[in-house]
């Protein structure tokens, strides 16, 4: 930009070896001749400052009569690229000053906040005869890595000495950490500390190579060899990387039993519930097996209740008889009075399923007779 209309501003020249420069010589009282860069993003988002640093090589000419070996650096700071650069919106950074005409570089750091995206870098002539070879702008960061099952994420360096940036890395798919999750990104780009992540074998996954890996559909991974496995009966056969296929809608496992056994269901109700015998203190049920036992440890409860002083009392009885015709007297009971009796089919997974206990409960009615009576 030739703001001082004289006709004369930076021109491109040649540093050889297929370099591009730019070069400027105005000899005049008040030359004023500014070169910007194109707009340069930050790239990423960052929560905290970042340090800024501008490299510039120069070359300054001898001038006759002689002339100033400087220039001014200025920087502006935006948030988008501006269509029309102004040179009130830039700040003064610093002065190169040259003492030789030998090529020489210039480092100048600033910092630019979080909420700024951008920035723009100028370079003012004031009457030298100068050749600028280069201008590189940059910051330093911890690159984005991975070391074993460890994730560092890229994250712009500290913009203090000795003050690294305290980092949460995280651990890959599948794995835990097994130590603090911090780790430092120094001032000068470089990662100091480890974490410690380990596959996480309770949720189904096992090392392989660099990354965790979890059995296929209809598999389950035992916790003990590192194995897959075939999804036992009744069990769900959708879930990748699992330690334990789960049971599909209306099956259970016992608390007592692992992810090698099969889901089972409670089962249903008995059959053919009928009173055989009733006498002053006792009543004898007999009841059929239920269609579908669900597992061999199934058992029966017999409730019976009535009604005292309008108090509901209830007492219950474990029977474990496995015929298929089940025959059981109730036993101490009051004369003259009226009982409702439950049979309740039950098994090693109907506790997992009490919702649905009605439906595998058969209910009769019956009195007592009065005292050294016997009714068959």
């Amino acid at each position: 930009a030739d703001l001082d209309g004289s006709g004369t501003t930076w021109s491109p020249g040649s540093g050889g070896n297929c370099q591009r420069t730019l070069f400027v010589c105005e000899k005049t009282s008040t030359p004023s001749n500014w070169a910007f860069t194109q707009y340069i993003s930050k790239s990423v988002r960052t929560q905290s400052n970042i340090s800024i640093f501008v490299n510039i090589t120069t070359r300054f000419s001898s001038c006759n009569p002689s002339c100033p070996k400087s220039l001014n650096i200025f920087y502006s700071i935006v948030n988008s690229p501006v269509a029309l650069l102004n040179t009130s919106n830039f700040s003064l950074l610093s002065t190169i000053t040259g003492t030789t005409t030998a090529a020489f570089e210039t480092f100048i750091s600033f910092d630019l906040k979080p909420e700024k995206a951008g920035l723009y870098i100028a370079l003012q002539d004031r009457g030298s005869c100068t050749n600028l070879n280069r201008v590189k702008v940059y910051y330093y960061q911890c690159p984005a890595q991975q070391v074993g099952l460890a994730l560092y994420p890229s994250t712009p360096a500290s913009t203090k000495q000795n003050v690294p940036v305290l980092v949460a890395a995280s651990c890959a798919t599948g794995s835990v950490n097994l130590s603090s999750p911090y780790v430092q990104c120094d001032n000068s780009g470089a990662w100091n500390g480890i974490i410690n992540c380990s596959c996480n074998v309770l949720n189904g996954y096992k090392l392989v190579g660099d990354s965790c890996t979890g059995c296929g559909a209809g598999q389950w991974l035992d916790v003990n060899n590192l194995s897959c496995f075939p999804c036992p009966g009744n069990c769900s056969q959708d879930l990748v990387a699992t330690p334990i296929c789960p049971c599909v809608h209306g099956y259970f496992r016992a608390s007592v039993e692992g992810p090698n056994i099969g889901c089972t269901s409670p089962p249903t109700v008995p059959n053919n519930l009928v009173i055989t015998s009733i006498t002053n203190m006792s009543i004898t049920l007999m009841w059929e097996k239920p269609d579908v036992v669900g597992r061999d440890d199934y058992y029966f409860v017999v409730k019976y209740w009535t009604r005292r002083s309008s108090m509901k009392v209830m007492t219950a009885f474990k029977v474990t008889q496995k015929s298929s015709v089940i025959v059981y007297t109730v036993h101490n009971l009051t004369s003259y009075t009226s009982y409702e009796i439950s049979v309740i089919a039950a098994n090693g997974v109907s506790d997992q399923d009490l919702y649905n206990e009605c439906t595998r409960t058969a209910t009769i009615t019956a009195a007592t007779l009065e005292g050294g009576s016997v009714k068959n």
